[in-house]
């Protein structure tokens, strides 16, 4: 079988070699690393007591605040009870980190397709290894937040909907809603997110076509399958809530376009006292400034020495012949997650979280691979120009993609 056949495979034995690489490594570093945390994050500590409320009272809890991260600690703390009967505070705490690091375990396979259907199989590999060695995203699974179940059904919902895309399978957009809505019981306000590409992805469509491969009749009828997956698991919310809304995006709302302060709100309000909102509205200073900090916080996250290496990437990789739903569901995936992240650094917090661009992060890094190939073939070039103006034979020896790598 070919190179190109291997890769239009969907699952092949050397993908589940590679995931179970991938995963085997991630659960070595993360049990480690829970097993050494001293302290646990003041958001950890909130959504532990969520969880914790959550069994004695749970209507008041889905109407507070989402449900979907505190359910999985409890359910995790209830698995883990089963055999040890430990009611403590430190068994509460490790239930929430170990069902973070299944949930990063879990997101990895997604992750891992999202990155062969972009960049192939071994580009895709390498670069969830150099993820699960960056020190931040681990952290956050010690530091008990809702950021890896979240881009497990974020990633879940993308891979459908890049897979759709390319394959022209229109029937898998109801996949896309169904992850999207899942993923709305943990983080609503963001999962909404894949109904814009999907809908954008649907539109472009419509007006063209060929682009995938589908008849107008189908795509209008995936979208209705979008929507159809992503209201089934909303109801049950919407029903127990009384709301369609979560109370931070209605205060958005109205704090836009009524100008209302957010305390003035009549809905629930969530830890409001450690709310810090912004009252300035969106202007060049405000928006070059958060773009600015989103640029420091990646590249905190990237180490620093990645951040070259995946713009490299990301360009190199866009001169070529790329097919054309990379070109906009990529793009405008990034492009959502600048402006939700601006928008909220602009209108609410005067700071930028480290967390906030951890799913741009994750999926990009895909590119960082391919950067490292340009450079390391860069320099292997020239150091093969040196050796024939020296007249010295050349020897084995590692390239400089391996050396960039390690």
């Amino acid at each position: 079988m070919s190179v190109d056949q291997c890769e239009n495979k969907l699952i092949g034995k050397q993908d589940v070699k590679n995931l179970a690489i991938l995963v085997g490594i991630a659960l070595a570093i993360g049990v480690y690393l829970i097993l050494t945390t001293v302290l646990i994050s003041k958001d950890g500590v909130f959504y532990i007591e969520r969880a914790q409320q959550l069994a004695s009272d749970p209507i008041k809890i889905i109407k507070a605040h989402p449900p979907g991260y505190p359910f999985l600690i409890l359910a995790a703390h209830k698995a883990i009870s089963f055999f040890t009967h430990d009611n403590s505070n430190q068994a509460w705490i490790y239930s929430a980190q170990y069902i973070t690091l299944l949930c990063r375990l879990v997101a990895l396979i997604p992750l891992y397709f999202i990155g062969k259907l972009l960049v192939g199989s071994k580009n895709s590999f390498l670069a969830l290894l150099i993820l699960i060695f960056l020190p931040y995203p681990t952290k956050v699974v010690c530091d008990v937040v809702r950021e890896w179940p979240y881009l497990l059904f974020l990633s879940t919902g993308f891979f459908f909907l890049l897979w759709s895309a390319k394959s022209g399978k229109w029937w898998a957009f109801g996949l896309v809603g169904l992850s999207s809505g899942l993923g709305y019981w943990i983080r609503p306000e963001e999962i909404t997110q894949m109904l814009v590409y999907g809908v954008l992805w649907v539109a472009m469509s419509l007006v063209s076509p060929k682009l995938w491969g589908v008849s107008r009749w189908k795509a209008l009828l995936g979208l209705v399958l979008l929507f159809v997956g992503f209201v089934m698991p909303v109801v049950p919310y919407v029903k127990c809530t009384g709301r369609i809304m979560t109370p931070k995006i209605y205060n958005a709302i109205k704090f836009i376009t009524l100008n209302t302060s957010p305390d003035e709100v009549d809905m629930p309000k969530v830890n409001a006292a450690n709310s810090n909102y912004n009252t300035a509205e969106i202007v060049p200073g405000n928006v070059s400034k958060s773009l600015g900090e989103i640029f420091k916080k990646i590249g905190e996250t990237l180490m620093w020495f990645f951040v070259p290496i995946l713009f490299i990437g990301f360009w190199s990789h866009f001169r070529q012949d790329v097919k054309y739903e990379e070109w906009v569901l990529v793009t405008a995936f990034i492009f959502v997650n600048v402006a939700m992240i601006v928008f909220r650094y602009c209108y609410f917090q005067s700071h930028i979280s480290q967390r906030w661009t951890l799913p741009m992060i994750t999926f990009t890094i895909f590119y960082i691979p391919v950067g490292l190939r340009v450079v390391g073939n860069w320099l292997d070039n020239k150091r093969s120009q040196c050796k024939q103006k020296a007249d010295t034979p050349r020897e084995n020896r590692l390239s400089w993609f391996v050396i960039l790598f390690l």
